[in-house]
């Protein structure tokens, strides 16, 4: 008799629950975007040689450093690269240049982030497809020359 009670009283409490939204009213879905729209944001897409392609460039505002993606397009592994930045403020007047010589090893086909430490050692600049920072702050745009690329041709063992 007992069971029985405890099963009619569950069957009850079940029947009158109310099913209850566990999700967030008004979300609406994000349209799928293809890889050459992404392209044609990032201003450093089409900066590239025959044999690296730099794209991806990122500089917060609160960030001591610079980064960005090299792509290996050649069939050697890149062991340095040699790369001319330009920085602009908004009005197209030239903030810094700066020519730098950087290490890395990427491998033919592969891409690997770089970071260098930033022009910017106020932190008072920040690139202008960044987040936009909370305090006041100068945005900026960046153009650059790829130099020259130094590659090994890997060994056989």
């Amino acid at each position: 008799m007992r069971i029985l009670a405890v099963i009619l009283t569950i069957l009850a409490i079940g029947l009158t629950a109310e099913a209850q939204r566990t999700t967030r009213k008004g979300l609406k879905e994000i349209p799928r975007t293809d890889s050459s729209a992404i392209a044609n944001v990032d201003t450093l897409r089409n900066a590239s040689t025959s044999v690296v392609e730099i794209s991806g460039y990122d500089k917060p505002l609160s960030s001591h450093l610079e980064t960005f993606f090299v792509t290996n397009k050649g069939n050697n592994t890149v062991k340095a690269i040699n790369i001319t930045f330009n920085y602009f403020d908004r009005k197209n007047r030239q903030l810094h240049s700066v020519t730098k010589t950087i290490d890395c090893s990427i491998p033919p086909g592969q891409t690997r982030q770089i970071s260098t430490p930033s022009w910017d050692k106020q932190k008072s600049f920040y690139y202008y497809r960044s987040a936009k920072p909370r305090r006041q702050a100068t945005p900026y745009s960046v153009t650059h020359t790829i130099n020259f690329v130094v590659s090994h041709q890997a060994q056989k063992l």
